[in-house]
């Protein structure tokens, strides 16, 4: 088994003989935040790795100008080993919504659960399972799959 140093090493190392560019091959795991820092990274956002209220690693990206989370979930007790991650952002929207916008969004998407907060904000999530040695290449296809649909939800939500 990999400790984090050794995967962390591993991880850069793999990236830095690409020359920074996505390497199938390179391992994207929930458990060592530093990987999905990194191939954010490679795809040229930005991503800052940081931990939240729980002492769990939280992962800080934006996409045309909106900035979303990456939230980390599974983890023990210490913040580590974590085993799944979920994109999150919340917009803060003159008025709110209304919930039949929100239930429409999601009869009609496959992709980006959407629900209205405490002040009927609009809140898009997806939720990642399993993200423990997962491909670059599938990490970048869901990486992208968000970030369309986040795009597709500022347009929804008329951002």
């Amino acid at each position: 088994m990999f400790t984090y140093t050794k995967l962390k090493a591993l991880a850069v190392s793999t990236i830095a003989i690409a020359g920074g560019h996505a390497v199938a091959g390179t391992s994207v795991s929930a458990a060592y935040p530093e990987t999905v820092v990194n191939a954010i990274q490679t795809m040229g956002y930005k991503a800052e790795l940081t931990v939240d209220s729980y002492g769990d690693p939280l992962v800080r990206s934006a996409s045309e100008g909106v900035n979303f989370s990456l939230n980390f979930y599974g983890c023990d007790d210490d913040g580590n080993d974590c085993q799944h991650l979920q994109f999150s952002v919340a917009f803060d929207v003159v008025g709110g919504m209304d919930y039949l916008s929100m239930n429409a969004w999601n009869r009609e998407t496959t992709m980006g659960k959407a629900f209205l907060d405490e002040e009927s904000d609009p809140v898009l999530q997806h939720y990642m399972i399993a993200v423990d040695g997962m491909s670059g290449d599938v990490f970048k296809e869901s990486f992208e799959f968000w970030t369309s649909t986040l795009s597709d939800f500022t347009d929804y939500i008329d951002w």
